[in-house]
């Protein structure tokens, strides 16, 4: 099979099939590797991962940044993101072929930049949901705040999943969780399901073969142009996963019940989802110091 391919072709589709055969990783992120790995050995002429030393990885980070080399130019973040998976390929092929050249410490890892994540307030998805013209982005937006769903995650809504008010999901990782929504969110779901044919599977009358990844884009675009008829530009549906975040340390819940909720597997992570709580903090620097 592998006569014609060179070294690291044979090393991306090997990794590639440990990905999916062993790891068992999930469809969207075999994919996103398979991407990943494919642009970097071939836009850096790699014939080999295990000749190569971190010079080679370190050029492709800049090429990244600067656009060089037939990349398209991204930003740190995402570069950050992307990273993860190159550096993962690479060390599965150290571990596993006898190792490489590559000295890992001294590869660079720019340093991320500020992220102004917005957050709505529990009267601002108040009033999203009163404007809002279409049953299906009302539902949308109640679900994803009750919930912290991710966009994928509502897509894949399934209605063997909804039970009472609750909802069974895969998360990342194939994580298996439950996630739980308002009675308001229940109503919208029943009247939004009375619109759908019968035999339906999906939530949101996704067909089987279509694209999880393509459909969520069509979603999230869809719904960014009716929030910025309304009055909320630049709208982004994850946004609602850390406003359902902050709506619950507002509201009491401790970092620990709020990182169950959102099915994360560190704090710090959760950390990240909680914004806008300058008068919260004030409080309690007043209730201990003033």
């Amino acid at each position: 099979m592998f006569e014609d391919y060179s070294p690291a072709e044979k090393q991306v589709y090997q990794y590639i099939e440990w990905c999916q055969f062993i790891a068992n990783f999930t469809e969207a992120t075999i994919r996103s590797k398979r991407s990943y790995c494919w642009s970097f050995i071939e836009k850096m002429n790699i014939h080999d991962i295990k000749e190569i030393t971190e010079n080679e990885v370190n050029e492709w980070v800049r090429c990244r940044l600067s656009g060089d080399k037939g990349f398209s130019k991204i930003s740190v973040n995402a570069l950050r993101s992307e990273k993860i998976q190159i550096m993962a390929f690479l060390k599965w092929v150290h571990n596993t072929q006898g190792g490489t050249k590559i000295r890992f410490p001294y590869v660079v890892n720019p340093k991320p930049e500020p992220v102004n994540r917005k957050f709505y307030s529990s009267a601002e998805i108040d009033d999203m949901i009163d404007k809002c013209k279409s049953l299906k982005s009302k539902m949308i937006i109640s679900l994803a705040f009750d919930t912290g769903l991710r966009r994928i995650e509502i897509v894949n809504i399934k209605f063997s999943d909804i039970v009472g008010n609750q909802i069974k999901t895969i998360g990342k990782g194939r994580k298996l969780g439950f996630v739980y929504f308002s009675n308001r969110t229940k109503k919208l779901i029943e009247q939004f399901s009375k619109t759908n044919e019968s035999g339906e599977i999906y939530l949101l009358k996704r067909r089987e073969e279509c694209r999880a990844e393509s459909c969520a884009s069509v979603m999230t675009e869809r719904l960014k142009r009716e929030l910025f008829k309304i009055g909320y530009p630049n709208f982004q549906i994850h946004e609602l996963r850390h406003s359902f975040a902050t709506d619950l340390q507002k509201k009491g819940a401790r970092i620990e019940e709020i990182q169950k909720l959102m099915r994360h597997g560190d704090p710090a992570v959760t950390q990240r989802y909680l914004h806008g709580l300058d008068g919260v903090l004030g409080d309690v620097w007043a209730k201990y110091k003033g």
